[in-house]
C-alpha cells in the first residue's frame, strides 16, 4: 500500500506510537511498493534513502538523497512506509549486554562501527576488543543505538539543496566534503576541502544540512564505479579505462572540473590522496 500523493495531516494518525519516535538525523529507507510525489514532483520511490531533517509535534520531514526533495509525513504508523537503517561507518552503542552472543563479550554502552552490511545483517566492529559481530537488520534498533554526534576528524558531506555563503564568500554547496576540526557539545567547526574555508554549525543543527561521509564508504563507491563487471576485483584495464574516461583532454591528469563534469559531484575526488588539490595523476 502506497501513501497518497499528498498526505493529509488532519486525517492521519499523529504523535508517538509504539513504533518509536523519530529524531533529526535518523536514516530511513522507503519500503517496497512505496512512492511519493508532491505537486507532481517525485520525492522518493521504494529503496530510496533519506535523512530525517526536521521533527515537529505533528509531522516530520525527510530529505531524500537521490532526488534532493524533502517530503513531510505524520508521525503515526511511519513504519508502514519506512524502515530505520544504518550505513557503513555509522557509529553505534550497545543497548544491552552480549550483543552478538556471549562469546563476543560486548556490554551495554560499548561503542562500535558499522564496517559492512549485507542483505540481512550489519557487521559491527567494536572498539573495546576489535571483534566483529553480526546483527540482524530486522532487530538492530532493539540492540543498538546509532550515535549521531560528530568527532574531530570526521568527514561530512553537504546534503542536496544546501549551501552557504558568508559575506559573498562561497563556503560550501551540496556534495561538498569537509573535515571536522573542532567539536564540543554546542558546535562543530568544519574545514571544507573544495573552498578551504572553515565554517561553524551548531551541534543540534548539522544533520539538517549534512551527513557523515567516511573514507571507507568513499573507497567502496569508487571501487563500485571502476569495477564495471562487478567481479569484486579491479583489473588494470578497468582502472585505465576509468581514468581515460574522466581524463577528457588526455593529458594524464584528472582535474576537479573533469571529475565534476562526469560524476556531477567532487565528493569522491576530494577524498583521494594526491599532491595537488585541483588534480590527480594516473600514477597517484
Amino acid at each position: 500500500m502506497s501513501p497518497p500523493e499528498r498526505w493529509s495531516l488532519s486525517s492521519a494518525p499523529t504523535g508517538p506510537t509504539a513504533e518509536g519516535i523519530l529524531s533529526v538525523g535518523d536514516l530511513l529507507v522507503a519500503l517496497p511498493g512505496q512512492r511519493f510525489c508532491e505537486m507532481g514532483v517525485e520525492c522518493y520511490v521504494s529503496r530510496d534513502i533519506g535523512q530525517v531533517s526536521n521533527v515537529k509535534p505533528e509531522f516530520f520531514n525527510i530529505s531524500w538523497e537521490r532526488t534532493g526533495q524533502t517530503s513531510r509525513h505524520p508521525h503515526g504508523h511511519w513504519s508502514k512506509y519506512f524502515r530505520r537503517i544504518l550505513e557503513v561507518e555509522d557509529r553505534v552503542a550497545a543497548l544491552d549486554d552480549d550483543v552478538g552472543g556471549h562469546a563476543a563479550g560486548i556490554r551495554k554502552g560499548d561503542m562500535g562501527t558499522v564496517t559492512h552490511k549485507d542483505e540481512d545483517a550489519y557487521h559491527i566492529t567494536w572498539q573495546q576488543n576489535a571483534q566483529t559481530t553480526v546483527v540482524p537488520k530486522a532487530k538492530w534498533d532493539n540492540l543498538l543505538e546509532r550515535i549521531k554526534g560528530l568527532q574531530v576528524g570526521d568527514l561530512v558531506m553537504v546534503l542536496p539543496g544546501q549551501s552557504c555563503e558568508k559575506n559573498g564568500i562561497d563556503t560550501f554547496k551540496e556534495g561538498d566534503v569537509g573535515t571536522v576540526t573542532k567539536a564540543d557539545e554546542a558546535r562543530y567547526e568544519i574545514e571544507w576541502k573544495r573552498t578551504g574555508v572553515t565554517s561553524m554549525i551548531k551541534a543540534d543543527k548539522w544533520q539538517k544540512a549534512m551527513k557523515r561521509f567516511g573514507p571507507l564508504k568513499a573507497r567502496l563507491q569508487v571501487f563500485d564505479v571502476i569495477d564495471r563487471d562487478q567481479s569484486g576485483a579491479i583489473t588494470l584495464k578497468e582502472w585505465q579505462d576509468a581514468f581515460a574516461k574522466i581524463d577528457t583532454n588526455k593529458d594524464g591528469h584528472v582535474t576537479r572540473k573533469e571529475w565534476q563534469m562526469l560524476e556531477k559531484t567532487t565528493a569522491l575526488f576530494d577524498l583521494l590522496p594526491r599532491k595537488y588539490r585541483s588534480q590527480i595523476s594516473q600514477k597517484e
